[in-house]
């Protein structure tokens, strides 16, 4: 990516629904506001809910 870009505007670039993953940069969730910068290392995971049934 060129120059900085909030996390959702990344998201949808990508076209991944903000509400399906998690967006985390050095071990930190961050938020969909949040800026991230060109040199900035992120892992998107997919939200995962379980429980007892």
């Amino acid at each position: 990516m060129d120059g900085p870009m909030a996390v959702s505007a990344l998201l949808s670039k990508l076209e991944i629904p903000r509400d399906t993953v998690l967006v985390i940069r050095d071990g930190t969730l961050v938020p969909g506001d949040a800026m991230l910068g060109p040199d900035d290392h992120i892992e998107i995971r997919p939200v995962i809910s379980g429980g007892r049934s």
